[in-house]
């Protein structure tokens, strides 16, 4: 099998994985579109905190993704190469199953007290479906970790497909009828039926072809490193709407709507976009061996598109926001122009932390996460609202996390091609 080949259909898992987002990110765009107008400020307010709070948790749990992508490599493809070409085997299987059983449980045991502080007076019924979504979603990401990581880019997007068509519809319907624990069961749904298909098809088609670098013991471990830094990921991505409402304390009921609207309508696309691809671009620099060009290039037009959103949103945002949620969201043009800004600044620091990780650095992946996530909380706890307090946590706080995968990317090397498998089944 020649480069050539090799190259092409790495870029074939590209298109995959971006036309599989556009679909899945799509969907869940429609969902939370669908949802201001059906439900109104008042009651969407609830409903996207436990938006916010399912994939703030759906977040750090991808971090198992991320390892498992990059330990995994096609049995065929590490022969001969000095790996450590460790077969999953029964371990693996008892993460699969194991972790989120555990995970489900804890979620559901302790709602009795989060429960009703974070997603109001119907809070414990909430977590019930919080619980199953999480649960599933272990499945999905480990799954997904490991055919990134033997370049089966069909399979994820596959996944990703139906997930977020599967979501659209579901919602959508429970939508229609004005409830809020209905809907709340549909987003969760496919997150536990997706899975489940998903092994029934990929133990066969896959059983025998995955290698690891190490056993699953060593992956674990250094997955609370990717799984510390996705749970930073998750306070300032999904979890952005949730920190929000918790910090700004004299909100009327609804008064926020506006702003949480707009973080779903035009930040989210931007970093979801980023995060997809976050599995492929760390396989990306780990094989590549112009990975610092390549990473200069993607930083610049992240950048560049960047400004050019911020621009459009203060001129057209809060219009938009306005007529989608049917004159009842208010937002400001600067709130507009910072938020949409955030987003590609929060893409900039996926991009580089998937560079870092590519290069095995977990510590600095999880440092330059975590730092971002610190200096938003600090400064939502600790600046008197305003567009000056967004500007902080939304755009400043990112942009220090970047800094620090920086740093870490000075001193490190990203693998070149042949000191890590290539990729032969996509």
């Amino acid at each position: 099998m020649n480069g050539a080949a090799d190259d092409a259909r790495h870029r074939r898992g590209a298109l995959w994985i971006i036309g599989a987002t556009i679909v899945g990110g799509g969907s869940g765009y429609v969902v939370t579109i669908v949802a201001g107008a059906a439900l109104g400020a008042v009651d969407y307010e609830p409903f996207a905190v436990y938006w916010s709070t399912l994939y703030l948790i759906v977040a750090a749990v991808s971090g198992l993704q991320q390892e498992f992508a990059r330990a995994s490599s096609p049995r065929v493809a590490t022969a001969g190469r000095g790996t450590v070409a460790g077969s999953p085997g029964r371990s693996a299987v008892a993460a699969v199953v194991g972790i989120p059983l555990i995970l489900g449980g804890i979620i559901a045991v302790t709602s009795l007290w989060w429960g009703p502080v974070l997603l109001g007076e119907n809070g414990v019924l909430l977590s019930l479906p919080l619980a199953a979504a999480v649960s599933g979603y272990c499945v999905t990401a480990i799954l997904s970790g490991i055919l990134s990581g033997i370049g089966a880019w069909s399979a994820v997007a596959a996944m990703t497909v139906v997930d977020g068509l599967l979501r659209l519809l579901l919602t959508v319907a429970a939508l229609a009828t004005g409830s809020v624990e209905l809907a709340a069961w549909a987003v969760a749904t496919p997150f536990v039926v997706v899975p489940i298909a998903a092994l029934i098809v990929g133990l066969r088609r896959f059983r025998g072809r995955v290698s690891w670098e190490s056993g699953i013991g060593r992956i674990l471990r250094n997955s609370v490193a990717t799984v510390l830094g996705a749970i930073a990921i998750g306070a300032i991505v999904s979890g952005l709407p949730s920190l929000l409402v918790a910090t700004t304390v004299e909100a009327e009921p609804g008064s926020l709507a506006g702003l949480l609207y707009a973080i779903n309508l035009t930040r989210a696309p931007i970093i979801i976009a980023v995060l997809a691809l976050q599995s492929y671009l760390i396989v990306h620099f780990r094989r590549s061996d112009r990975a610092a060009r390549d990473l200069s290039i993607a930083s610049a037009a992240i950048l560049i598109g960047g400004a050019v959103l911020a621009a459009a949103g203060w001129a057209g945002a809060p219009a938009l926001v306005g007529f989608l949620g049917g004159g009842d969201f208010t937002l400001s043009s600067p709130e507009a122009a910072v938020v949409v800004a955030s987003g590609a600044v929060v893409a900039l620091l996926t991009l580089t932390g998937a560079a870092v990780l590519a290069a095995n650095a977990h510590a600095a992946y999880a440092s330059g996460w975590v730092t971002a996530a610190f200096a938003t909380i600090i400064a939502l706890v600790g600046m008197p609202d305003g567009v000056a307090r967004l500007v902080v946590a939304l755009v400043v706080a990112p942009l220090v996390g970047v800094a620090v995968h920086a740093v870490a990317l000075s001193s490190s090397r990203v693998p070149r091609r042949g000191q890590e498998s290539e990729l032969l089944v996509d």
